[in-house]
């Protein structure tokens, strides 16, 4: 499903209080819309959302608080021209990486779920909803690490979602 706005009041989009440490300010971004959840990457506010319903947010932050789906360190510096994350997009086959589902509660629509591609050294990842597996958000490891230090935060549960003055 492309995600986009079809609400009449704008999203309130919240991103780690972590984010600035090592990542320039960007991160991923979550806005509380109600019935649903939207995720987006911060640096493309006009670009793709990610929509999940709230037991599939749930879920999936429950096991980040928990601690899983760090990023696997693996770096081996190799020579490249472009490794911007657009560069990366087209160099990489997000369809052949192998995706591990967030959660697995029954009661979700769709499954929030994550690859770690390895692109000219450099890991990544991707962040998809397994009901709309074309769209996928590609974030850094740094910007992907402030997230996660958010969730374990408990900055992206519902109750502070809908109350944040960010």
């Amino acid at each position: 499903m492309r995600g986009r706005n079809v609400h009449t009041r704008p999203p309130r989009w919240i991103k780690s209080s972590f984010s600035g440490v090592q990542d320039n300010g960007e991160c991923v971004e979550v806005a509380d819309l109600g019935a649903i959840l939207v995720v987006r990457d911060s640096k493309d506010p006009d670009g793709h959302w990610l929509t999940f319903d709230p037991p599939a947010f749930e879920a999936a932050t429950r096991l980040v608080q928990a601690g899983r789906f760090d990023c696997p360190v693996r770096r081996v510096p190799v020579p490249s021209t472009d490794n911007t994350k657009s560069g990366v997009r087209k160099r990489i086959a997000l369809y052949m990486e192998p995706w591990t589902r967030m959660h697995d509660d029954p009661s979700a629509m769709g499954v929030m779920e994550v690859a770690f591609p390895v692109v000219h050294g450099d890991t990544y990842v991707g962040l998809r909803n397994n009901s709309a597996p074309d769209g996928v958000l590609l974030f850094t490891t740094a910007e992907w690490s402030c997230w996660l230090s958010g969730v374990r935060n408990r900055e992206f549960d519902r109750r502070c979602l809908k109350t944040s003055p960010r």
